[in-house]
Protein backbone atom coordinates (compact mmCIF):
# COMPACT_ATOMS: atom_id res chain seq x y z
CA UNK A 1 0.00 0.00 0.00
CA UNK A 2 1.07 3.65 -1.20
CA UNK A 3 0.87 6.03 2.15
CA UNK A 4 1.44 8.77 -0.39
CA UNK A 5 -1.87 7.77 -2.04
CA UNK A 6 -3.54 7.90 1.52
CA UNK A 7 -1.73 11.41 2.55
CA UNK A 8 -2.72 13.04 -1.09
CA UNK A 9 -5.81 11.79 -0.09
CA UNK A 10 -6.26 13.24 3.70
CA UNK A 11 -4.13 16.64 2.59
CA UNK A 12 -6.89 17.44 -0.25
CA UNK A 13 -9.75 16.92 2.16
CA UNK A 14 -7.74 19.19 4.57
CA UNK A 15 -6.83 21.53 2.20
CA UNK A 16 -10.77 22.25 0.93
CA UNK A 17 -11.80 24.50 3.78
CA UNK A 18 -15.70 24.32 2.51
CA UNK A 19 -15.38 20.73 2.63
CA UNK A 20 -13.93 20.09 5.90
CA UNK A 21 -16.05 23.51 7.38
CA UNK A 22 -19.22 21.74 6.54
CA UNK A 23 -17.99 18.40 7.86
CA UNK A 24 -17.12 20.62 11.71
CA UNK A 25 -20.44 21.40 11.75
CA UNK A 26 -22.21 17.79 11.11
CA UNK A 27 -20.01 16.38 13.14
CA UNK A 28 -20.28 18.29 16.42
CA UNK A 29 -24.09 18.22 15.67
CA UNK A 30 -23.74 14.52 15.91
CA UNK A 31 -21.59 14.61 18.78
CA UNK A 32 -23.95 17.04 20.69
CA UNK A 33 -26.66 14.32 20.32
CA UNK A 34 -24.25 11.97 21.53
CA UNK A 35 -24.00 14.28 25.06
CA UNK A 36 -27.54 14.17 24.66
CA UNK A 37 -28.42 10.58 24.06
CA UNK A 38 -26.47 9.79 27.08
CA UNK A 39 -27.45 12.24 29.48
CA UNK A 40 -30.88 12.43 29.59
CA UNK A 41 -34.26 10.26 30.33
CA UNK A 42 -35.75 8.88 27.45
CA UNK A 43 -38.69 10.66 27.88
CA UNK A 44 -36.31 13.84 27.91
CA UNK A 45 -34.69 12.85 24.75
CA UNK A 46 -38.02 12.51 22.65
CA UNK A 47 -38.76 15.68 23.80
CA UNK A 48 -35.42 17.65 22.85
CA UNK A 49 -35.40 15.47 19.19
CA UNK A 50 -39.02 16.56 18.91
CA UNK A 51 -37.06 20.66 19.43
CA UNK A 52 -34.91 20.31 17.26
CA UNK A 53 -36.55 18.77 14.43
CA UNK A 54 -38.87 21.47 14.53
CA UNK A 55 -36.26 24.35 14.95
CA UNK A 56 -34.56 22.55 11.92
CA UNK A 57 -37.77 23.94 9.93
CA UNK A 58 -36.81 27.63 10.99
CA UNK A 59 -32.54 26.94 10.46
CA UNK A 60 -33.33 25.38 6.67
CA UNK A 61 -35.99 28.11 5.89
CA UNK A 62 -33.58 30.64 6.73
CA UNK A 63 -30.53 29.21 4.76
CA UNK A 64 -33.51 28.99 1.86
CA UNK A 65 -34.56 32.66 1.70
CA UNK A 66 -30.69 33.99 2.25
CA UNK A 67 -28.06 31.91 0.85
CA UNK A 68 -28.49 31.34 -2.81
CA UNK A 69 -29.61 35.23 -3.15
CA UNK A 70 -26.51 36.27 -1.66
CA UNK A 71 -24.29 34.14 -3.91
CA UNK A 72 -26.64 35.79 -7.36
CA UNK A 73 -26.31 38.81 -6.16
CA UNK A 74 -22.53 39.24 -5.16
CA UNK A 75 -21.72 37.38 -8.05
CA UNK A 76 -23.48 40.05 -10.22
CA UNK A 77 -22.91 42.88 -8.48
CA UNK A 78 -19.55 45.16 -7.37
CA UNK A 79 -18.40 45.18 -3.92
CA UNK A 80 -19.43 48.68 -3.27
CA UNK A 81 -23.05 47.41 -3.56
CA UNK A 82 -21.94 44.16 -1.69
CA UNK A 83 -22.64 45.96 1.54
CA UNK A 84 -26.34 47.03 0.91
CA UNK A 85 -26.98 43.61 -0.21
CA UNK A 86 -25.45 41.73 3.33
CA UNK A 87 -26.89 44.14 5.23
CA UNK A 88 -30.80 43.77 3.75
CA UNK A 89 -30.03 40.28 3.56
CA UNK A 90 -29.43 40.39 7.94
CA UNK A 91 -32.56 42.55 8.49
CA UNK A 92 -34.86 40.37 6.39
CA UNK A 93 -32.59 37.31 8.42
CA UNK A 94 -33.60 38.98 11.69
CA UNK A 95 -37.55 39.69 10.80
CA UNK A 96 -38.17 36.13 9.63
CA UNK A 97 -36.39 34.37 12.58
CA UNK A 98 -37.98 36.46 15.54
CA UNK A 99 -41.72 35.77 13.30
CA UNK A 100 -41.18 32.42 12.44
CA UNK A 101 -40.03 31.40 16.56
CA UNK A 102 -43.08 32.96 17.36
CA UNK A 103 -45.09 31.15 14.97
CA UNK A 104 -43.61 28.03 15.67
CA UNK A 105 -43.89 28.66 19.57
CA UNK A 106 -47.45 29.15 19.13
CA UNK A 107 -47.92 25.81 17.38
CA UNK A 108 -46.14 24.03 19.84
CA UNK A 109 -48.22 25.40 22.84
CA UNK A 110 -51.82 24.59 20.47
CA UNK A 111 -50.47 21.00 20.10
CA UNK A 112 -49.04 19.91 23.51
CA UNK A 113 -52.00 17.73 23.79
CA UNK A 114 -51.40 15.99 20.35
CA UNK A 115 -47.58 15.33 21.15
CA UNK A 116 -47.55 14.86 25.16
CA UNK A 117 -44.26 16.21 25.06
CA UNK A 118 -44.57 18.49 28.18
CA UNK A 119 -41.32 20.24 28.24
CA UNK A 120 -41.79 21.34 24.09
CA UNK A 121 -43.66 24.23 24.60
CA UNK A 122 -41.12 26.15 27.11
CA UNK A 123 -38.17 25.34 25.07
CA UNK A 124 -39.60 26.78 21.54
CA UNK A 125 -40.74 29.52 23.41
CA UNK A 126 -37.14 30.21 24.58
CA UNK A 127 -35.94 29.67 21.87
CA UNK A 128 -37.47 32.97 19.66
CA UNK A 129 -34.28 35.13 21.80
CA UNK A 130 -32.24 32.32 21.07
CA UNK A 131 -33.11 32.09 17.59
CA UNK A 132 -31.93 35.74 16.65
CA UNK A 133 -28.41 34.87 17.97
CA UNK A 134 -28.27 31.87 15.78
CA UNK A 135 -29.35 33.77 12.51
CA UNK A 136 -26.11 36.21 13.14
CA UNK A 137 -24.23 33.31 13.01
CA UNK A 138 -25.56 31.95 10.11
CA UNK A 139 -25.60 35.59 8.40
CA UNK A 140 -22.09 35.84 8.51
CA UNK A 141 -21.62 32.61 7.44
CA UNK A 142 -23.59 32.84 4.40
CA UNK A 143 -21.40 36.21 3.49
CA UNK A 144 -18.64 34.54 3.51
CA UNK A 145 -20.16 31.81 1.02
CA UNK A 146 -21.21 34.31 -0.82
CA UNK A 147 -17.90 35.84 -0.92
CA UNK A 148 -16.15 32.50 -0.81
CA UNK A 149 -14.04 32.98 1.98
CA UNK A 150 -14.59 29.13 3.56
CA UNK A 151 -11.42 29.57 5.89
CA UNK A 152 -13.93 31.56 8.08
CA UNK A 153 -16.62 29.32 8.13
CA UNK A 154 -14.59 27.10 9.24
CA UNK A 155 -12.82 29.00 12.15
CA UNK A 156 -16.51 29.76 13.20
CA UNK A 157 -17.63 26.20 13.04
CA UNK A 158 -14.79 25.00 15.24
CA UNK A 159 -15.27 27.61 17.59
CA UNK A 160 -18.89 27.28 18.14
CA UNK A 161 -18.73 23.35 18.24
CA UNK A 162 -16.30 23.44 21.19
CA UNK A 163 -17.77 26.12 22.94
CA UNK A 164 -20.97 24.32 23.03
CA UNK A 165 -19.67 20.77 23.79
CA UNK A 166 -17.12 22.18 26.76
CA UNK A 167 -19.70 24.13 28.58
CA UNK A 168 -22.65 21.30 28.10
CA UNK A 169 -19.91 18.43 29.75
CA UNK A 170 -18.62 20.97 32.29
CA UNK A 171 -22.43 21.92 33.61
CA UNK A 172 -23.14 17.67 33.44
CA UNK A 173 -20.10 17.09 35.13
CA UNK A 174 -20.54 20.06 37.75
CA UNK A 175 -24.47 19.41 38.51
CA UNK A 176 -24.58 15.38 37.49
CA UNK A 177 -27.03 15.67 34.94
CA UNK A 178 -28.39 17.71 31.54
CA UNK A 179 -32.19 18.91 30.81
CA UNK A 180 -33.11 19.80 27.25
CA UNK A 181 -33.92 23.45 28.05
CA UNK A 182 -30.07 23.49 29.50
CA UNK A 183 -28.51 22.29 26.75
CA UNK A 184 -30.86 25.19 24.73
CA UNK A 185 -29.32 28.34 27.30
CA UNK A 186 -26.03 26.71 26.40
CA UNK A 187 -26.24 27.78 23.01
CA UNK A 188 -25.84 31.53 24.56
CA UNK A 189 -22.31 31.30 26.09
CA UNK A 190 -21.37 29.53 23.02
CA UNK A 191 -22.58 32.20 20.38
CA UNK A 192 -20.43 34.87 22.99
CA UNK A 193 -17.44 32.85 22.58
CA UNK A 194 -17.68 32.77 18.91
CA UNK A 195 -18.41 36.52 18.65
CA UNK A 196 -15.47 36.81 21.25
CA UNK A 197 -12.73 35.55 19.38
CA UNK A 198 -13.65 36.26 15.97
CA UNK A 199 -14.63 39.93 16.41
CA UNK A 200 -12.64 41.99 14.12
CA UNK A 201 -14.02 40.17 11.02
CA UNK A 202 -18.00 40.37 12.53
CA UNK A 203 -18.10 43.50 13.52
CA UNK A 204 -16.60 44.78 10.61
CA UNK A 205 -19.02 43.07 7.86
CA UNK A 206 -21.58 44.46 10.85
CA UNK A 207 -20.05 48.50 10.61
CA UNK A 208 -20.23 47.78 6.68
CA UNK A 209 -23.52 46.95 5.88
CA UNK A 210 -25.98 48.95 4.89
CA UNK A 211 -30.13 48.04 4.61
CA UNK A 212 -32.32 48.83 1.77
CA UNK A 213 -35.79 48.43 1.29
CA UNK A 214 -35.57 47.75 -2.20
CA UNK A 215 -32.74 44.85 -1.77
CA UNK A 216 -34.95 42.98 1.02
CA UNK A 217 -37.81 43.36 -2.00
CA UNK A 218 -35.12 41.14 -3.96
CA UNK A 219 -33.89 39.04 -1.76
CA UNK A 220 -37.18 37.98 -0.72
CA UNK A 221 -38.33 37.92 -4.43
CA UNK A 222 -35.48 35.47 -5.23
CA UNK A 223 -34.63 33.98 -1.74
CA UNK A 224 -39.28 32.94 -1.40
CA UNK A 225 -38.19 30.01 -3.54
CA UNK A 226 -34.93 28.56 -1.71
CA UNK A 227 -37.27 29.48 1.79
CA UNK A 228 -40.06 27.07 0.21
CA UNK A 229 -37.65 24.50 -1.18
CA UNK A 230 -36.01 24.01 1.97
CA UNK A 231 -39.16 23.89 3.91
CA UNK A 232 -41.00 21.44 1.85
CA UNK A 233 -37.64 19.35 1.79
CA UNK A 234 -37.39 19.93 4.95
CA UNK A 235 -41.16 18.47 5.84
CA UNK A 236 -40.33 15.82 3.20
CA UNK A 237 -37.24 14.57 5.26
CA UNK A 238 -39.07 15.39 9.14
CA UNK A 239 -42.39 14.53 8.19
CA UNK A 240 -41.71 10.95 9.75
CA UNK A 241 -40.85 12.06 13.10
CA UNK A 242 -43.60 15.14 13.48
CA UNK A 243 -46.10 11.99 12.56
CA UNK A 244 -45.08 9.55 14.89
CA UNK A 245 -45.19 12.64 17.56
CA UNK A 246 -48.41 11.93 17.74
CA UNK A 247 -49.00 8.28 17.85
CA UNK A 248 -45.51 6.75 19.42
CA UNK A 249 -44.29 6.77 22.71
CA UNK A 250 -41.55 9.77 23.51
CA UNK A 251 -39.08 6.55 24.08
CA UNK A 252 -39.91 5.44 20.76
CA UNK A 253 -39.33 8.92 19.21
CA UNK A 254 -36.12 9.03 21.07
CA UNK A 255 -35.23 5.52 19.41
CA UNK A 256 -36.20 6.57 15.81
CA UNK A 257 -34.59 9.85 16.32
CA UNK A 258 -31.11 8.02 17.24
CA UNK A 259 -31.61 6.35 13.81
CA UNK A 260 -32.34 9.93 12.31
CA UNK A 261 -29.55 11.56 13.58
CA UNK A 262 -26.67 8.33 12.86
CA UNK A 263 -28.18 8.74 9.45
CA UNK A 264 -26.34 12.58 9.58
CA UNK A 265 -22.80 10.62 9.39
CA UNK A 266 -23.82 9.52 5.27
CA UNK A 267 -25.30 13.30 4.46
CA UNK A 268 -22.02 14.79 5.75
CA UNK A 269 -20.48 14.47 2.51
CA UNK A 270 -23.17 15.24 0.79
CA UNK A 271 -23.94 18.49 2.80
CA UNK A 272 -20.29 19.45 2.49
CA UNK A 273 -19.79 19.10 -1.22
CA UNK A 274 -23.46 20.80 -1.73
CA UNK A 275 -22.25 23.41 0.36
CA UNK A 276 -18.91 23.91 -1.69
CA UNK A 277 -20.29 23.66 -5.01
CA UNK A 278 -22.88 25.50 -5.68
CA UNK A 279 -21.41 28.66 -5.85
CA UNK A 280 -18.77 26.81 -8.52
CA UNK A 281 -21.71 25.54 -10.71
CA UNK A 282 -23.52 29.06 -10.28
CA UNK A 283 -20.39 30.21 -11.95
CA UNK A 284 -19.52 27.71 -14.50
CA UNK A 285 -23.66 28.25 -15.76
CA UNK A 286 -23.33 32.00 -16.02
CA UNK A 287 -19.96 31.63 -18.22
CA UNK A 288 -19.95 29.00 -19.90
CA UNK A 289 -23.53 27.66 -19.71
CA UNK A 290 -25.54 24.37 -19.29
CA UNK A 291 -23.26 22.04 -20.98
CA UNK A 292 -20.37 22.77 -18.28
CA UNK A 293 -22.66 23.06 -15.42
CA UNK A 294 -24.08 19.86 -16.20
CA UNK A 295 -20.73 17.99 -16.28
CA UNK A 296 -19.81 19.42 -13.46
CA UNK A 297 -23.05 18.57 -11.66
CA UNK A 298 -22.56 14.87 -13.10
CA UNK A 299 -18.67 14.80 -11.32
CA UNK A 300 -20.44 15.84 -8.31
CA UNK A 301 -22.30 13.23 -8.20
CA UNK A 302 -19.80 10.21 -8.99
CA UNK A 303 -17.76 11.96 -5.81
CA UNK A 304 -21.07 11.50 -3.49
CA UNK A 305 -21.52 8.26 -4.46
CA UNK A 306 -18.07 7.01 -4.62
CA UNK A 307 -18.45 7.88 -0.71
CA UNK A 308 -21.81 6.75 0.26
CA UNK A 309 -22.17 3.41 -1.54
CA UNK A 310 -18.81 1.78 1.07
CA UNK A 311 -20.85 4.41 3.95
CA UNK A 312 -23.89 2.95 3.29
CA UNK A 313 -22.97 -0.89 3.16
CA UNK A 314 -20.96 -0.28 6.22
CA UNK A 315 -23.77 1.46 8.13
CA UNK A 316 -25.91 -1.57 7.33
CA UNK A 317 -23.74 -4.33 8.68
CA UNK A 318 -22.57 -2.56 11.43
CA UNK A 319 -25.96 -0.72 12.77
CA UNK A 320 -26.28 -2.20 16.38
CA UNK A 321 -22.71 -1.02 17.39
CA UNK A 322 -23.22 2.04 15.66
CA UNK A 323 -26.36 2.67 17.83
CA UNK A 324 -24.29 0.99 20.93
CA UNK A 325 -21.54 4.18 20.17
CA UNK A 326 -24.39 7.00 19.90
CA UNK A 327 -26.82 5.71 22.53
CA UNK A 328 -25.88 2.81 24.41
CA UNK A 329 -27.91 -0.36 25.07
CA UNK A 330 -31.01 1.50 26.00
CA UNK A 331 -32.58 1.82 22.94
CA UNK A 332 -31.51 -1.47 20.71
CA UNK A 333 -35.00 -1.12 17.96
CA UNK A 334 -33.48 1.85 16.97
CA UNK A 335 -30.79 -0.84 14.29
CA UNK A 336 -33.86 -1.50 12.81
CA UNK A 337 -34.57 1.88 11.80
CA UNK A 338 -31.01 2.30 10.63
CA UNK A 339 -30.75 -0.40 8.67
CA UNK A 340 -34.30 0.86 6.59
CA UNK A 341 -32.83 4.60 6.83
CA UNK A 342 -29.53 4.12 5.34
CA UNK A 343 -30.53 2.17 1.89
CA UNK A 344 -31.92 5.95 0.59
CA UNK A 345 -28.25 7.05 0.96
CA UNK A 346 -27.75 5.95 -2.48
CA UNK A 347 -30.36 8.24 -4.48
CA UNK A 348 -29.93 11.01 -2.44
CA UNK A 349 -27.02 12.24 -4.33
CA UNK A 350 -28.86 12.16 -7.53
CA UNK A 351 -31.50 14.71 -6.42
CA UNK A 352 -29.58 16.71 -4.19
CA UNK A 353 -27.50 17.26 -7.56
CA UNK A 354 -30.60 18.17 -9.64
CA UNK A 355 -31.75 20.69 -6.95
CA UNK A 356 -28.53 22.63 -7.07
CA UNK A 357 -28.33 22.55 -10.80
CA UNK A 358 -31.86 24.07 -11.23
CA UNK A 359 -31.16 26.38 -8.27
CA UNK A 360 -27.72 27.25 -9.65
CA UNK A 361 -29.78 27.79 -13.71
CA UNK A 362 -32.19 30.51 -12.17
CA UNK A 363 -34.75 27.83 -12.23
CA UNK A 364 -35.35 28.01 -8.25
CA UNK A 365 -39.14 27.74 -8.74
CA UNK A 366 -38.69 24.01 -10.60
CA UNK A 367 -36.72 22.49 -7.53
CA UNK A 368 -39.40 24.44 -5.21
CA UNK A 369 -42.31 22.43 -7.60
CA UNK A 370 -40.01 19.08 -7.28
CA UNK A 371 -39.61 19.05 -3.55
CA UNK A 372 -43.84 19.60 -3.09
CA UNK A 373 -44.11 16.70 -5.22
CA UNK A 374 -41.49 14.34 -3.21
CA UNK A 375 -43.79 16.12 -0.19
CA UNK A 376 -46.97 14.66 -1.33
CA UNK A 377 -45.52 10.89 -2.33
CA UNK A 378 -44.18 10.86 1.26
CA UNK A 379 -46.97 12.05 2.68
CA UNK A 380 -48.97 9.16 1.08
CA UNK A 381 -46.63 6.48 1.65
CA UNK A 382 -46.64 7.83 5.57
CA UNK A 383 -50.02 7.92 5.91
CA UNK A 384 -50.32 4.01 4.78
CA UNK A 385 -47.41 2.38 6.09
CA UNK A 386 -47.16 4.02 9.49
CA UNK A 387 -51.10 3.09 10.08
CA UNK A 388 -50.07 -0.42 8.76
CA UNK A 389 -46.06 -1.03 10.40
CA UNK A 390 -45.92 1.46 12.99
CA UNK A 391 -42.79 3.44 13.71
CA UNK A 392 -40.88 0.82 11.19
CA UNK A 393 -43.42 1.98 8.46
CA UNK A 394 -42.45 5.24 8.77
CA UNK A 395 -38.72 3.97 8.02
CA UNK A 396 -39.54 2.23 4.81
CA UNK A 397 -42.20 4.87 3.77
CA UNK A 398 -39.02 7.72 3.99
CA UNK A 399 -36.78 5.27 1.94
CA UNK A 400 -39.27 4.50 -0.57
CA UNK A 401 -40.24 8.05 -1.25
CA UNK A 402 -36.96 9.06 -1.30
CA UNK A 403 -36.37 6.50 -4.20
CA UNK A 404 -39.50 7.26 -5.87
CA UNK A 405 -39.86 11.40 -6.22
CA UNK A 406 -35.57 11.07 -7.43
CA UNK A 407 -36.08 8.67 -10.20
CA UNK A 408 -38.98 10.89 -11.21
CA UNK A 409 -37.45 13.91 -11.11
CA UNK A 410 -34.65 12.86 -12.80
CA UNK A 411 -36.44 11.66 -15.81
CA UNK A 412 -38.73 14.45 -15.70
CA UNK A 413 -35.50 17.37 -15.68
CA UNK A 414 -33.88 15.10 -18.21
CA UNK A 415 -34.18 17.32 -21.06
CA UNK A 416 -33.92 20.81 -18.75
CA UNK A 417 -30.78 19.29 -17.15
CA UNK A 418 -29.36 16.77 -19.17
CA UNK A 419 -27.50 14.75 -16.57
CA UNK A 420 -26.08 11.50 -17.64
CA UNK A 421 -26.51 8.44 -15.29
CA UNK A 422 -24.34 6.17 -17.08
CA UNK A 423 -21.49 9.00 -17.11
CA UNK A 424 -21.57 8.99 -13.67
CA UNK A 425 -21.82 5.65 -12.99
CA UNK A 426 -18.73 5.77 -15.25
CA UNK A 427 -16.79 7.87 -13.06
CA UNK A 428 -17.86 6.29 -9.82
CA UNK A 429 -15.49 3.28 -10.79
CA UNK A 430 -12.80 5.49 -12.22
CA UNK A 431 -12.69 6.65 -8.75
CA UNK A 432 -12.52 3.20 -7.31
CA UNK A 433 -10.05 2.16 -9.97
CA UNK A 434 -7.89 5.27 -9.62
CA UNK A 435 -7.74 4.89 -5.72
CA UNK A 436 -7.22 0.58 -5.94
CA UNK A 437 -4.26 1.65 -8.38
CA UNK A 438 -2.98 4.22 -6.07
CA UNK A 439 -3.12 1.93 -2.79
CA UNK A 440 -0.75 -0.94 -5.12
Amino acid sequence: MKLGAIQKLVQKVLGNHALMASLVQQAFAVLQFVVAARCLTPDALGSWAMFLTLISFIEMARVGLIQAALVNFFAKHEVSEQSMIGGSALGLSLMFSVGSSVVLALIGFALRQVWLLPELPGLLGSYIGIGVLIAILRWFDAVQMARMEFGGILRGSWIFGISYLAFALTYYFVYSGLTPWVLLMLQVPAFVCTILLRKNSIIRALAAIRVRWDWIRQIWQYGRFGLGTNLSSMLFQRVDVLLLGAVATPAALAAYNIATRLITWLDLPLNAVSQSIFPKIAAEYYSKGMAAMTQKCEEATAQLLSIAIPLTLGTFIGAELLVYMLAGDRYPEAATFLRILVLAGLAKPWGRLLGLALDASGQPQWNFRMVNFSLIVNLVLLWVMVRWMGVTGAALASTLGIFITTISGRLYFLRRIPMSGIRTLHAVWRYYKGFGTSLR
